[in-house]
C-alpha cells in the first residue's frame, strides 16, 4: 500500500494547540441553544437529534452541556 503523498509525518510542524488567548477570541462553531432541552433531546431520541444537528448546522456543531461552560 502506498502512503498518501500529502501526509505529514509530524503534525506539530503544521499545527499547534490553541493558546488561552486563541480560545478566548476565536469564534465557536454554530449550534443549538438551550442546554437542558438539548440534553433531554439527546437522551430521548439521540439519532434524530444528531440528524437535526447535521441538517441545521452541517458537519461541525457546538452542543453546550448543562454542567460545563
Amino acid at each position: 500500500m502506498k502512503a498518501c503523498p500529502h501526509a505529514v509525518a509530524d503534525i506539530g510542524a503544521i499545527a499547534r494547540p490553541a493558546s488561552a488567548e486563541d480560545r478566548r477570541t476565536l469564534p465557536l462553531p454554530p449550534g443549538p441553544r438551550g442546554r437542558l432541552l438539548n440534553t433531554w433531546r439527546r437522551l430521548v431520541a439521540f439519532p434524530q437529534f444528531i440528524d437535526r444537528l447535521q441538517r441545521e448546522y452541517g458537519g461541525i456543531a457546538l452542543i453546550r452541556l448543562p454542567w460545563h461552560d
